[in-house]
């Protein structure tokens, strides 16, 4: 599905089936994108400010030098995402599946990673500056 450049501000798109989607550049600010499927999506260059992921699978993503602060995560499934460049800082990623994640030249300063999975971590060049891994 190409969705590239697509205004999908406000979306309710809660429980959605976009495993693969092209979204790059797609603006899905304040979207409800709760236990939305985006496994192998390519989500580089999003809007993504203000949006509620709770229990997305996020599997394989692309969201290379994506801006997610401000985001609500709570138990996302991220494994093998790539996440080189995005900037993460001051997130709370609690019960947040990051197995094999490619987290390279991300900004972590301030992080919250209690009870996050964290298995071979690709962390090259990182930012951990005041990570919280409680």
């Amino acid at each position: 599905m190409h969705l590239r450049q697509a205004d999908l501000r406000q979306a309710h798109l809660r429980q959605a089936d976009l495993r693969q989607a092209h979204l790059r550049q797609a603006d899905l600010r304040q979207a409800d994108l709760r236990q939305l499927h985006l496994g192998q999506a390519d989500l580089r260059q999003l809007h993504l400010r203000q949006m509620d992921l709770r229990q997305a699978d996020l599997r394989q993503v692309h969201l290379r030098q994506v801006n997610l602060r401000q985001l609500h995560f709570g138990q996302v499934d991220l494994r093998q995402a790539d996440l080189r460049l995005v900037d993460l800082r001051q997130l709370h990623l609690r019960q947040v599946h990051l197995g094999q994640a490619d987290l390279r030249l991300a900004d972590l300063r301030q992080l919250h990673l209690g009870q996050a999975h964290l298995r071979q971590l690709h962390l090259g060049q990182v930012h951990l500056r005041q990570v919280d891994l409680r």
